[in-house]
């Protein structure tokens, strides 16, 4: 099969995901599994697309055929900085637990600085509680220290207030210490934060 038919199929069933269409893109996918992992100029994948559009049908077939969740775009978002720029959106709440089941990482970072963690602030969805639930149920179940925690949600600009559920004591003081920090005028030498004068070590 050529590259130009690739790219032509490739485009149908974006249309078809632009569209709504998800039984016509559905079907090809079924047909043509390799365009699962194809991806164009802009590293765009059918998963984008479908997350984009909100077609959680089309894109759990796509996680199922082992489509890389964590693919990036040019403008390195994933399939989850895409969703939680998209909320509001009809099923968004089976979407993120999705896309988290199947690996989404939550410390991914787009190139404008931000993952899906600082997107969510940004936006400030604290009351979708059950989201927010979601992404804190992942934190918890990683391998992460407490301090990495609180790292990662102070530099997600997480409020003390939306961590409470998390049940983690130390990860709330640790917290409480870095908002008492960044107050605090700071020298020359205290450019790094918590975050990443974790990552240097």
């Amino acid at each position: 099969m050529s590259t130009i038919d690739n790219i032509q199929r490739y485009n149908y069933i974006k249309l078809c995901i632009h569209e709504k269409n998800s039984e016509e893109a559905l079907a090809i996918l079924k047909k043509h599994p390799s365009q699962s992992r194809f991806y164009d100029a802009d590293g765009s994948i059918h998963l984008h697309g479908a997350v984009s559009e909100g077609l959680i049908d089309v894109a759990i077939y796509l996680m199922k055929q082992g489509c890389d969740v964590n693919f990036a775009d040019s403008q390195g978002n994933t399939a989850l900085t895409i969703a939680i720029q998209n909320l509001p959106f009809e099923c968004e709440t089976q979407c993120i637990y999705y896309l988290l089941y199947y690996g989404a990482n939550l410390a991914h970072k787009n190139k404008a600085g931000l993952n899906a963690l600082g997107i969510f602030a940004q936006k400030n969805y604290f009351n979708k509680k059950n989201i927010r639930h979601a992404l804190l149920l992942v934190i918890k179940s990683c391998k992460l220290s407490d301090v990495e925690i609180a790292a990662l949600l102070h530099d997600a600009n997480w409020p003390i207030s939306a961590v409470l559920d998390i049940q983690k004591p130390n990860v709330i003081s640790m917290m409480e210490e870095m908002d008492a920090d960044a107050r605090r005028p700071m020298l020359p030498s205290q450019t790094m934060s918590p975050f990443d004068a974790l990552r240097s070590q």
